[in-house]
């Protein structure tokens, strides 16, 4: 969702083929690219002669609920399994509303360098129950003038199964707090 932007024409714009063109935009969206535009009186002009119009980037694999957490949880051995369980460990340490603060400021900075969509991945465990998904939600609302932010349930094991009972419980949960889409760990 974009917010209600003026019309603009990026001017000389010199796109990844090479060709240097105008790009109008009206509330967010390119509408015309060429030579001769029909551009809206009130559009903004801007300048683009000497730098390149790229896409927007996409972040299709992040841990928005463990964004900045480096100097607070540290991994002792430097691998996946060393970052499962020093987070575990250091569960306490982390709230929602923490949790809300640092995964919005992740989002905001990536929307600032250029990105317009984010896919992320929030513990859904019989410890943290929905703790990172709420806060998520919250910040999708927050950040969805900026940019895109799509949730997925990382889901803890088992989930098959009898054993697996509270935990599909708790991704039905997972999936009415806000989450988009379920995933899992297999290598686990």
């Amino acid at each position: 969702m974009v917010a209600h932007m003026p019309a603009a024409v990026l001017t000389g714009a010199k796109l990844l083929d090479g060709v240097v063109t105008d790009v109008l935009m009206i509330d967010g969206t390119i509408t015309a690219v060429g030579d001769h535009l029909d551009v809206p009186g009130d559009a903004e002009i801007v300048d683009l002669a000497g730098y390149m119009l790229l896409p927007s980037g996409v972040e299709p694999h992040a841990h928005l609920d463990k964004a900045f957490l480096a100097e607070l949880v540290v991994n002792q051995t430097g691998d996946l399994y060393g970052a499962i369980e020093a987070m575990k460990a250091s569960r306490h340490l982390t709230n929602r509303e923490d949790t809300i603060e640092r995964a919005e400021r992740a989002a905001r900075l990536m929307a600032a360098n250029g990105f317009s969509a984010i896919r992320s991945h929030a513990d859904t465990t019989q410890e943290n129950r929905l703790e990172s998904i709420e806060a998520l939600a919250e910040v999708k609302r927050r950040v969805a003038d900026v940019i895109d932010l799509e949730i997925v349930t990382l889901s803890s094991w088992p989930v098959t199964g009898a054993a697996g009972a509270a935990q599909r419980s708790l991704l039905a949960e997972a999936l009415d707090a806000g989450a988009d889409l379920v995933g899992g760990c297999p290598h686990l």
